[in-house]
């Protein structure tokens, strides 16, 4: 884009204000924002109090994810006009669970938003999803309701309206109903169609919910597709080619999935595994595994390439055909042995690890982490010693357990998930939020108790305390939401029942 004259001088009449304003809306109609952005940043330096410039230089920064900024811009231009439900929209956007996380300021405006302008669908919509992102589900609720009676074809309300029945209700069939419904009017609906295949899978309808599960990589937030120029492979034999297999997602996933790799070289080609740092060592002696590359470092050449959460569907997997050998994970045996020394020989005391939260990245964190505290119950009995495998910022609570726990915390050595390996060997029990260090456990078959939300992520299923991924793993689940104590006293009679029967 050039500017006629001087870059540096000043606009100094409307009509020319004007004129650069339409030229910027050009740019932006047409999808041009890198053109359109100086253009308003021109115009906001002569005239700092255009709302007209602040909105528009808000969508562009908003659409290309500088939530700070563009809330900054849209906060001016409620300032210099309170009464425009519009600013106060973009404003809650930016500041709410797409952008910033600041779930109440996000609410704040959406609810002011609706004050001034009461038949906005748009408005009723995100004020719920605010809503439902502080839990506050019966208000969110309300909101969708409201939302979809002044638009009955609001496909986005639809599929809200499914994540909150999903979060709330003991039956998956209404949640699923929304999201049909919400496809139904808007086919492309990518994040519909993620949510409905995560319903299914939680039901164990593979079948359904694996082809659904793919819409992941059309929406805005769930994954963001690498765009390899080699195609995707869709399981044909393979014929000496080499396949990059990529992690797309968790550490636990990539645990988890690591597991086809033996059948992808069964089908004739050489495989390189693309995964985070801190699993190089522990899965770099996979069968079948040709090749083991971190995440960020220089690919070699392949000729096929496909994410490993795609794998399921690749194989047509089924709860009767997950391939589940374990042990297909394995502790280096001389670091085993170098850990076995950090515990005490008499092998009548139980020695039970302890994870309690996980990434607070994670999305669902909220839902699925706890406090070392709540622990509390397991502190009983004499005859266990705890161990924390506890990372991240929740390590700290190590140092501070519940009145009673005697808690061991060498977390400080472990540099790598094979440490975290070596140490799990030494274990008798390993007792944790759903965190990839389950995965991992339940990967070594090494007995695991894993603790679940009350709405779990999809591998969990629903109404069991099995898993047909990982055989030694029994799965606690919140009865209620939000309600971990009765679950830990559950937990806490397992375990006197399990130390009856030894």
């Amino acid at each position: 884009m050039h500017f006629v004259g001087d870059h540096k001088s000043t606009l100094t009449t409307k009509s020319q204000i004007h004129r650069q304003l339409e030229t910027a809306v050009a740019h932006h109609q047409a999808g041009r924002l890198k053109e359109a952005e100086p253009i308003y940043r021109r115009v906001l330096a002569t005239q700092p109090q255009n709302t007209d410039a602040l909105y528009l230089l808000g969508l562009v920064t908003q659409a290309t994810k500088r939530f700070a900024e563009s809330a900054g811009l849209f906060q001016r231009a409620v300032e210099l006009n309170p009464k425009s439900a519009k600013y106060l929209i973009n404003l809650g956007l930016s500041l709410g669970g797409m952008g910033l996380g600041k779930t109440e300021q996000a609410a704040e405006a959406f609810r002011r938003a609706v004050a001034i302008d009461p038949n906005n669908p748009a408005a009723w919509n995100n004020l719920g999803n605010e809503l439902r992102n502080s839990y506050q589900f019966d208000e969110a609720m309300e909101c969708y309701q409201k939302a979809l009676k002044l638009k009955p074809d609001f496909a986005d309300a639809y599929c809200n309206v499914g994540a909150c029945l999903q979060a709330t209700q003991p039956t998956l069939r209404p949640a699923i109903a929304a999201y049909e419904k919400a496809i139904a009017l808007q086919p492309d609906f990518a994040t519909a169609h993620w949510n409905l295949g995560f319903a299914l899978l939680l039901l164990g309808d593979y079948a359904r919910g694996l082809p659904e599960y793919e819409w992941r990589f059309k929406t805005r937030t769930v994954v963001r597709p690498r765009n390899f120029p080699q195609p995707l492979w869709d399981g044909s034999n393979l014929a000496g080619k080499r396949i990059l297999l990529h992690a797309e997602q968790g550490l636990g996933d990539t645990i988890q999935m690591a597991r086809y790799l033996p059948m992808v070289a069964a089908r004739g080609g050489k495989a390189i595994l693309e995964c985070p740092s801190p699993l190089v060592r522990l899965l770099s002696n996979l069968p079948g595994l040709d090749q083991i590359v971190a995440s960020g470092q220089p690919l070699p050449a392949f000729d096929v390439q496909c994410t490993l959460m795609s794998l399921p569907l690749v194989f047509k997997t089924t709860l009767e055909t997950i391939p589940a050998p374990v042990p297909y994970l394995y502790a280096d045996p001389n670091s085993a042995e170098d850990w076995s020394k950090r515990f005490p020989p008499d092998r009548a005391i139980k020695r039970i690890g302890l994870v309690w939260a996980g990434r607070p990245e994670n999305k669902n964190d909220r839902n699925r982490s706890m406090r070392l505290d709540q622990f509390a119950p397991l502190s009983v009995w004499k005859n266990v010693k705890f161990y924390s495998l506890q990372k991240g910022a929740a390590a700290d609570e190590a140092r501070n357990p519940p009145a009673g726990m005697e808690l061991i915390d060498n977390t400080n050595d472990l540099d790598d998930f094979t440490d975290t390996a070596a140490m799990l060997v030494n274990l008798d029990l390993l007792v944790t939020v759903d965190t990839s260090v389950a995965h991992l456990a339940g990967a070594m078959g090494k007995p695991v108790w894993v603790l679940l939300p009350f709405m779990p992520d999809w591998r969990w299923i629903l109404n069991r305390d099995d898993t047909p991924w990982y055989p030694t793993m029994r799965l606690f689940r919140q009865k209620v939401r939000g309600d971990w104590g009765e679950m830990m006293e559950r937990v806490k009679e397992a375990i006197e029942k399990s130390a009856a029967t030894e």
